[in-house]
């Protein structure tokens, strides 16, 4: 079981990272193609990309620098990055305390609040994800041409 949590925790986090780092692409594109399939899901869902883009705004709109992200194909991961993907990781269990925190390092602090919010619904969302599309049980052989 723990090793389930730490692999849902890995994904999550993947998610993450490239929604951060595919972000130019809510706005400037609706062919959704050429991106890692852990969010293709979620850019093509027009709901989940318009609660995505809300939260990519407050970044931003009312950041306190500008944010750093690696390229889509860099295998490290940022300090900005990371920030990122642990405040939708808290916001998912609820620890808004430091998900306020963290978001103090990146954005204005009269935006924290709503920087909250929005990252709840958006980590919602990313888990829904996980749960429907990669967590679910696959059939990994074939046993059909060994039964007579």
């Amino acid at each position: 079981m723990q090793w389930m949590k730490w692999m849902k925790y890995q994904y999550s986090n993947k998610k993450s990272v490239n929604i951060l780092r595919h972000a130019d692409r809510l706005y400037n594109e609706n062919d959704f193609c050429g991106l890692p399939d852990s969010i293709r899901r979620l850019f093509y869902n027009q709901s989940s990309r318009y609660h995505i883009a809300d939260l990519i705004n407050i970044f931003a709109v009312y950041y306190l620098r500008p944010i750093v992200r690696h390229q889509p194909g860099c295998a490290c991961v940022g300090a900005d990055e990371n920030v990122f993907a642990n405040i939708l990781k808290f916001s998912l269990e609820n620890l808004d305390n430091e998900v306020m925190i963290l978001g103090s390092l990146l954005v204005k602090p009269q935006q924290v609040r709503e920087l909250v919010k929005k990252a709840k619904i958006v980590a919602h969302l990313i888990s829904d994800d996980l749960q429907k599309n990669f967590l679910e049980p696959k059939l990994t052989q074939n046993f059909h041409n060994h039964l007579n």
